[in-house]
Parts: C-alpha cells; structure tokens; sequence
C-alpha cells in the first residue's frame, strides 16, 4: 500500500485500486479559510441555483388552468351520470317492491290499514318491514307478519331535495309537489317518483328527464 497526494488530497493505492478518505474540511479551505474563504464559497455555491423565472411560472399556471378547464365538466359530468344512474336504480328497486307488495297484499302500499286513509310513513314501513295481510308492519316477523321485508333500510333519498320521505296521495288528480318530502306515490295506481319539480330537476343539472319518462312516473 503506498499514499500519494492527488490535487493535495491523500489517496491511498492498494494493487491498482484508489479510494478516497474522507476530506477533512481544513484540508479543503485551510483552517483560516473555513472561517473566511470557505463559508464565502458555500455562500456563491448557493447562490448559482436554478429558480423559476416569471415566464415560466406564468407559462406552468396557464397549463394547469387549460387542464382544469378540461376536466372540470367531465367529472362534473360524469358525477351527474352516476347521479342519474342512482335514480335509475331506485326507480326500478322501489317499483318492483311495489309489484311484489300488491301480489302478496292485492293493494298498494302506503294506505293505512286501520283508516283506509294515504300514508307516506306506512309506506316506507310496509316495504321496509315486515308486514301481515292487512298491511300492519312490524320490525319482527312472526306468524301474523310474514310477508316482506321488499326494500332493505335505509329508504332511497331524493338526490334533488336530499329527502327520502314519501307524500302518499290517494289520487293523481291534483298532484303537486311537496318540498317537504322526497318521493311522491298514488296509493290507488301504485305510481312512484320524485317530489319535486321539472325546474328543481333542470336547476340540479341532474339528468333524469328521460329516465323518469322511461319508467312511465313523471316529475311533479
């Protein structure tokens, strides 16, 4: 092993390999200079790095702004689709409850057992609960309430006013919305559908008009 001094630095050589000590920082800038000489070059050191310049973070804002001006409305979109896609799907689950009550009950839901009068919270419970022939709905099933459950807890919301309410009605003569409650049903025809109006609809930007036609239950 031999040493030798390369750019002042001590190397050491062992059978052709050379490796570096560790530089000693007296070596590098002199014991005066690492005061003086040394802090002043670190200082010029830091000063040569690379910062944005104006144009370039103007030119970096603009791009993010034309992406996002890009992709804004399509997910604004596609969360309105998926929106619409839920309705869809409730329409259709909250129908075929319905069916199923009618076949087992010969009525629809939502008529008060006892009075014969519309009820939108017995609605709910007849197709969340269980239920006996009557209709009378019970969180139990037993011998007398063996029929149901048709819809699993919680009940559907609105995606327009938030509710998932029902306004039970006996008639569609006179039909208008009720902003207190989210759904809308004629316990006489067994139509279902949003409590709400074709502007509310439009002013959500929800997609729904084809949707509701389709199922033949129409927007109030």
């Amino acid at each position: 092993m031999t040493n030798s001094r390369v750019c002042g630095f001590p190397l050491t050589t062992n059978t052709g390999r050379i490796g570096f000590h560790k530089l000693d920082p007296a070596l590098l800038f002199g014991t005066h200079g690492m005061k003086t000489g040394g802090l002043k070059r670190l200082v010029r050191l830091s000063e040569h790095r690379h910062a944005f310049s104006l144009v370039e973070l103007v030119m970096v804002i603009a791009i993010i702004a034309i992406l996002g001006a890009i992709a804004v409305p399509r997910l604004t979109k596609a969360s309105q689709r998926a929106q619409a896609n839920a309705l869809q799907a409730t329409l259709t689950n909250v129908r075929k409850a319905i069916d199923r009550y009618y076949a087992e009950h010969s009525k629809y839901p939502g008529i008060d057992p006892d009075t014969g009068t519309p009820d939108g919270d017995l609605f709910v419970e007849q197709l969340t609960l269980y239920t006996s022939a009557s209709g009378a709905s019970s969180s139990t099933r037993d011998t007398t309430h063996k029929f149901g459950p048709y819809l699993s807890k919680p009940f559907a919301t609105n995606p327009v006013n938030g509710l998932n309410t029902v306004h039970a009605r006996k008639t569609e003569a006179g039909a208008v919305p009720q902003g207190t409650t989210g759904w809308h049903t004629c316990v006489m025809t067994g139509s279902f559908g949003l409590n709400a109006t074709s502007l509310e609809v439009t002013e959500k930007s929800l997609d729904v008009g084809e949707i509701v036609a389709d199922f033949k239950l129409p927007v109030l």
